[in-house]
């Protein structure tokens, strides 16, 4: 047998030859596949990262919001110089000589405690600029939303004054703003600011009802229930039907829901228009970029009105009109649909805790 012998010419021409072009292409698409796959990966994992990070930003916001509030609610007082007061304003942002944007306002008398006082930056003083008692004070407290865009959400306070106080009829001017400097700016994110309240007889096994039912909740509360809501102006302001007669004492809300919608200002950038007019009958919307659109059963925001989203069908929205106290009215093509991240918290009011055994 002869022996195999390797010549040195071949061995030099085999390693000169490397990849042929089928191999190199092959090598290329597979490159290229995983540098797709990985893109993809990557967009989605950022996608998913970013909202979460809004979500959490957002419930952030209306969690510091609905703490403070509810702290405010919890420490009402009830006796003889107690009060609260829940009512309506409407405003108009549009400036169309209609005030067609109904916003909450909130004002009561609570308790302030030793420790509360000693964290605020600076102490209060009565009229005549002597130092309050700090232990066991009261205080005048107000929640206010001012119009906008995005609605800015104030709170204010201040000692409770016999000559002066935020439920006198000249604390709020014919606009229904409070006097420069009485409140300051808790959020201006925040899109939609309600409250529902419970009366004695109000039913929420099957949930918070709103209407004019001995069983329903109401969206206005008045505790010395002396005519202080205005109904001419709008029928939010009447009072729960199972609104108990204050007499000596005022009288309060068996619970409180608070539900808060935020869109901040960034979020704008991720709304959608109309792509055509629509009339007050109209009930169905036509948006611009079906990216954009809201979830079926919430709401939305046109101008001055509000709507229920009832169904979404791609760039397609079918809604009830006028909902939230707005009125149904013209939109102009190119409106934007304004939206937010809903928030609810339900409180049980410390004056009834005993009272109701909850």
């Amino acid at each position: 047998m002869k022996p195999l012998v390797i010549r040195r010419k071949d061995c030099r021409a085999r390693a000169r030859r490397g990849l042929t072009l089928i191999e190199l292409m092959i090598a290329i698409g597979l490159t290229s596949l995983l540098v797709v796959a990985l893109v993809t990966l990557l967009e989605t994992s950022l996608g998913v990262w970013g909202r979460t990070e809004t979500r959490r930003d957002l419930l952030e916001r209306a969690t510091s919001i609905s703490e403070l509030l509810a702290n405010d609610l919890l420490a009402i007082d009830g006796g003889k110089r107690g009060d609260l007061i829940v009512d309506w304003e409407a405003f108009d942002t549009d400036g169309d000589g209609i005030a067609g944007l109904f916003y909450q306002r909130l004002r009561l008398v609570r308790r302030i405690s030793r420790a509360e006082l000693s964290s605020r930056t600076s102490l209060m003083a009565n009229a005549d600029g002597r130092e309050s008692e700090p232990a066991g004070a009261l205080i005048e407290v107000s929640w206010l939303m001012l119009p906008g865009e995005i609605g800015s959400l104030q709170r204010g306070e201040r000692f409770l004054d016999p000559l002066e106080s935020i439920f006198d009829d000249d604390y709020l001017d014919e606009s229904g703003l409070p006097p420069v400097g009485a409140v300051s700016e808790v959020s201006r994110s925040v899109l939609w600011f309600g409250l529902a309240l419970a009366s004695q007889t109000s039913d929420l096994t099957s949930g918070w009802q709103i209407g004019d039912d001995l069983l329903d909740c109401g969206v206005a509360w008045d505790a010395r229930t002396s005519g202080r809501t205005d109904e001419e102006l709008t029928t939010l302001n009447a009072l729960p039907t199972g609104c108990p007669t204050s007499k000596e004492l005022p009288v309060f809300p068996r619970r409180v829901r608070i539900e808060l919608e935020i869109e901040r200002a960034k979020d704008l950038e991720h709304r959608t228009t109309l792509t055509e007019m629509i009339d007050p009958k109209e009930t169905s919307l036509v948006l611009r970029d079906e990216r954009f659109a809201p979830d079926a059963n919430t709401f939305v925001r046109i101008d001055e009105e509000w709507m229920e989203v009832r169904r979404v069908d791609g760039k397609r929205l079918t809604v009830v009109r006028g909902v939230r106290g707005s009125r149904s009215t013209d939109h102009e093509v190119g409106a934007l649909v304004h939206f937010g991240t809903r928030t609810v918290r339900e409180l049980r009011v410390a004056a009834y805790r005993e009272d109701w055994n909850l």
